[in-house]
């Protein structure tokens, strides 16, 4: 059997050494392996446009293949990238209840199954598999805010979600109710994959996503525009933003937020790996420099001054956690009023170091 068949055209401009009509144009076509698949000659007409019609096997290689065309002792060549990707014969839907799925409500929707023709799909098997992944997707009235915690990493997982027949009206309901078992830095985005079987075996394909919240509620974190090198001043009062919202991205308040800042010693953040910032903090020797309790107002808003000495300059983790949602956010940050110094030592190889991380920092 042949797949689908590939059109090329080719338009010979020749207005300076014009070819006599019916001189002989030749298409040469290769595979990804370097084999010659496809041999054509023609005739050049008045028009200079010369149409080819390509068919590729069942068992033909992917890759890139090349085509040339050769016409008056002159080549022209183009790659051609051919994949056995068949196309769908079937329309795959599937409508949630909400807008944005979340994790303390079982998954609700319906499947929906029909023929491009438009006849229901009745008694298919179908599957329906999510992916869940990392996002950095924040809310639409809070752009400006950060709602994901730097100490959580999360790693792929996917979850069946139904797998079984659709009626006679090419309908499924699907009740799924969803544990992940990684915690969530902040909104995953969850990636729908659905296979619609036909009954010879045949199936077609559909891949969709939306947002899912693993959480009740977030707590979002908002910078002031940092100094020279991305940093803060010391010695002064520097204003962070907070920000509490539903999973919906509705604002709302919020008592006992727990705002924790750590400073990070020197020997520790230049050893270690850029980010591994979470076997720092929960490390049972390590305290906070600073801990207190905030709560946001009626408008989901509040906010927090950071006063650091200038004998106490360098690297800080600022974390805010909702303790009622298990949600936290934060930063790194650099504090400083002198960058090129480090306090309290004049070690020219610290001042090296302060200025290579600062720069590491600030891209």
């Amino acid at each position: 059997p042949l797949f689908p068949t590939a059109i090329l055209t080719f338009v010979l401009n020749d207005k300076q050494n014009p070819l006599p009509q019916n001189h002989p144009i030749k298409l040469e076509v290769w595979d990804a392996k370097g084999k010659l698949v496809y041999k054509k000659n023609k005739k050049i007409k008045a028009n200079r446009f010369s149409k080819f019609s390509i068919s590729t096997s069942e068992n033909a290689p992917t890759g890139n293949w090349e085509a040339v065309v050769s016409v008056g002792g002159i080549s022209f060549s183009k790659q051609l990238p051919v994949e056995t990707i068949k196309p769908n014969r079937l329309k795959v839907k599937i409508d949630f209840e909400d807008e944005v799925l979340v994790a303390s409500k079982p998954l609700k929707g319906k499947l929906n199954i029909k023929w491009l023709h438009g006849a229901p799909g009745k008694n298919l098997k179908a599957s329906v598999k999510v992916k869940f992944s990392e996002t950095k997707a924040g809310f639409k009235k809070f752009e400006e805010y950060v709602f994901n915690d730097p100490i959580r990493s999360f790693s792929t997982e996917e979850i069946t979600v139904f797998e079984g027949q659709v009626d006679t009206n090419g309908e499924a309901k699907i009740t799924k109710k969803l544990n992940i078992e990684n915690q969530a830095p902040g909104m995953l985005r969850a990636s729908f994959f659905t296979k619609a079987f036909e009954k010879g075996g045949d199936f077609s394909m559909d891949v969709f996503s939306k947002k899912y919240a693993p959480y009740t509620s977030f707590v979002g974190l908002k910078s002031p525009e940092p100094k020279a090198y991305g940093s803060f001043y010391t010695d002064e009062n520097v204003t962070f933003d907070i920000a509490t919202v539903s999973a919906e991205g509705k604002p709302l308040s919020r008592k006992n937020l727990e705002v924790k800042i750590y400073r990070i010693e020197w020997r520790w953040w230049w050893s270690s790996s850029y980010d591994d910032l979470s076997s720092y903090v929960g490390s049972e020797f390590k305290l906070p420099y600073k801990s207190f309790k905030i709560s946001s107002n009626s408008h989901g808003k509040a906010a927090i001054n950071i006063n650091i000495p200038d004998d106490e300059g360098g690297r800080y983790l600022i974390r805010i956690t909702d303790k009622e949602s298990g949600h936290s956010t934060g930063r790194t940050a650099y504090f400083y009023r002198n960058w090129w110094q480090r306090p309290s030592d004049s070690n020219q190889e610290a001042a090296n170091m302060l200025i290579f991380s600062a720069d590491k920092e600030s891209y």
